[in-house]
């Protein structure tokens, strides 16, 4: 029976003519995704803030990196050049702690006035927060009169800021801090004072004249469907005041879920700096976990649009507030780190007890944050309650990367033990990492990818690890280290060598290996699966038949998906037992990790080694016959440059050399 390789949003679902469906994780198993129930979006407020839940549909999430490096070094996503927030912004801001107390009578410590605000700049900047990044102080809403004046000006409240703003912003930057505001896109802002629509050019002059730093514009009170006009007019305004002032849109946000179609992520970044796109955050772990939900659910979407200038925000950390334990503070840190989020405190920090403000001024967790290259963490794999991410980070050396990863418990009772080899993480550098315990600072020393970590993950907790590249040295090619004296060089392509000192190949064994987005392109072409197997409890294969797409082929592509939990695939098997049917010769090559594995006879047996939670993609090309070589004379120094690979092809004579467009 064919099985249709079904397109669409989802990755890679088998689906039956008679719609049985085969998804790429078995929904029986304990590995599963979490699913977020459906409400209707007639439940939902029409003019509401940033406060109401967003509904889609769960989304595989068997995924490890493909994506997160190619966009740091292709760098195919635009962002706001306005050369600000290179680094996700670090700051506090008043919201979750604090929302709109406005009665300084009765809260005269927590209302929100310039007494509050310039508490917390002290705060930051005697007590290490300055100094381990937090240099923003962010004013949110129920900061004016409710009226402008008559020139159409927004006021400062006369009794709450009785000094306006412009003293409050002198005294902040005094403390070699910067001084952050919020406004909205509407008529009114979501606690009823005063928009800025109709009056984007006379606010945004306000702001520069306030000497505000950055501006956080939210989207209550007015029609979506102006928004995609009056977001990038701020920017415009903003830009004309000729003050450099960090831009958050609250935009996507309101978009979802009715909208969705209306939301293009590099558009967004084009008149951004960064923006959100879920519910508030509130001080519970229900609330923490359902963005980590969302997040998990939209990576692959969310990853190639999230970098230096252009930033997916999560919202404000509420590590040492009310409801919030060490473990739940030290998982919300990790998560936001591992995402290379905006890190923007919401507690009162005159009042936060020592073991929270550890986690906040931990350095070596800030830096994975803080990492030049701002690439998001994705998801890698998960069972019902414990998840695993991973993050490139610096130092990096040619295509290979150091990394970070960490393992998140969502069970509120129970720690959980885990012990793996880094391998089975996706870290498979031949030359090791050298692994330090973030939260406990334990050194592990130097690791090779075959060798194995134990840890214990508390309830409502997580660990994080940062495992630093050992051998950092260019993987400079020369082609005598192929290559005979005398021998030709055999090429699919007349491609013109360069003598370049750079490297030959482009080796990223981190690329793929559970990336929605690299299953959907190399099937991209593919209309149907020919044969399936289950080869052992939770271990799946899956063959395409086609016509040969290139010279000769392909003819084949097999992929092998391993659902175990910490639980590798190791097996010898017969081509013949996954559906190659027809008999002969053939390349064969692992499409994640480009590697060409040389020629294999289809009746041969073959190892299979699979990490847990992650797959194999074959692709075996016949060889009808030996097609006549394109002669390219070079010699033992000639060193060459080019996204491709060499292949050992016959004897070690024949070469190819292939390139990658």
């Amino acid at each position: 029976m064919q099985i249709r390789w079904k397109r669409g949003g989802d990755v890679c679902p088998l689906q039956k003519k008679n719609d049985d469906v085969f998804p790429l994780w078995n929904q029986n198993d304990d590995v599963s995704f979490r699913k977020k129930s459906r409400r209707s979006s007639e439940d939902v407020p029409r003019i509401q803030g940033p406060r109401r839940p967003l509904f889609l549909s769960p989304r595989p999430l068997i995924c490890m990196l493909f994506s997160a490096l190619l966009v740091v070094f292709l760098g195919f996503a635009q962002s706001l050049e306005n050369g600000l927030a290179r680094k996700p912004p670090m700051g506090w801001m008043s919201w979750a702690a604090f929302y709109c107390e406005t009665d300084c009578d009765q809260h005269p410590r927590s209302c929100i006035s310039e007494l509050l605000y310039g508490d917390m700049a002290d705060r930051l900047a005697s007590e290490g927060y300055r100094e381990a990044g937090y240099v923003g102080v962010h004013v949110d809403d129920c900061w004016m009169e409710r009226q402008r004046d008559r020139s159409g000006a927004l006021v400062p409240d006369r009794t709450r800021f009785p000094s306006g703003l412009k003293s409050l912003a002198d005294y902040i930057h005094d403390k070699g801090l910067k001084f952050g505001l919020y406004e909205d896109y509407g008529t009114k802002t979501c606690e009823g004072y005063p928009g800025s629509y109709g009056h984007l050019k006379i606010d945004a002059q306000s702001f520069a004249n306030w000497t505000v730093d950055y501006l956080k514009l939210d989207g209550c009170n007015i029609d979506v469907n102006l928004m995609e006009k009056g977001f990038p007019e701020m920017q415009v305004e903003l830009n004309a005041t000729g003050r450099q002032i960090v831009y958050s849109c609250v935009w996507p946000l309101y978009l979802l879920p009715k909208h969705s179609e209306k939301i293009d992520y590099k558009y967004i970044g084009d008149h951004c700096n960064l923006w959100r796109n879920f519910d508030d955050v509130k001080s519970s772990w229900d609330s923490i976990t359902s963005i980590i939900d969302y997040y998990d659910r939209n990576q692959e979407k969310h990853i190639p649009t999230h970098g230096p200038g252009r930033w997916h925000d999560p919202d404000m950390l509420v590590i040492g507030n009310e409801n919030i334990d060490v473990n739940m503070a030290t998982a919300q840190m990790t998560i936001w780190s591992i995402w290379s989020a905006p890190l923007m405190i919401s507690t009162d920090l005159r009042t936060i007890k020592p073991e929270f403000k550890k986690i906040l001024l931990n350095k070596d967790v800030i830096a994975v944050d803080q990492d030049k290259m701002g690439i998001m963490g994705r998801m890698i794999a998960n069972s019902s309650n414990v998840f695993i991410y991973l993050k490139p980070i610096s130092p990096t050396a040619d295509l290979r990367s150091s990394f970070a990863f960490a393992l998140l418990n969502r069970n509120t009772t129970h720690p959980f033990s885990a012990e793996f080899d880094l391998e089975s993480v996706g870290l498979e550098d031949a030359g090791g990492y050298k692994v330090t315990n973030l939260w406990s600072g334990e050194e592990h020393g130097r690791l090779l990818p075959s060798d194995t970590i134990n840890m214990t993950i508390p309830a409502s907790g997580a660990v994080m690890f940062r495992a630093v590249l050992v051998d950092l040295k260019p993987k400079h090619h020369k082609i005598d280290r192929f290559l005979k004296s005398g021998q030709l060089l055999q090429l699919r392509s007349a491609t013109t060598l360069r003598k370049t000192g750079k490297s030959l190949c482009r080796e990223i064994p981190e690329i793929c290996r559970h990336s929605e987005a690299f299953v959907d392109r190399v099937f991209e072409n593919i209309t149907t699966v020919t044969h399936t197997s289950t080869l052992t409890k939770q271990v799946y294969s899956y063959t395409s038949e086609e016509e040969p797409k290139f010279e000769n082929g392909p003819s084949y592509r097999v992929l092998i998906r391993n659902d175990k939990f910490f639980d590798k695939f190791l097996t010898t098997l017969n081509w013949h037992d996954l559906g190659v049917t027809k008999k002969g010769e053939f390349k064969l090559r692992d499409v994640c990790s480009n590697k060409r594995l040389g020629r294999i006879i289809s009746s041969d047996p073959f190892d299979v080694n699979v990490l847990f939670f992650s797959f194999n993609l074959y692709e075996l090309e016949r060889i009808p016959g030996k097609a006549a070589p394109v002669e390219v004379p070079i010699t033992n120094d000639t060193v060459v440059e080019g996204s491709g690979e060499i292949n050992d092809e016959v004897n070690d004579e024949d070469y190819l050399l292939t390139y990658l467009e």
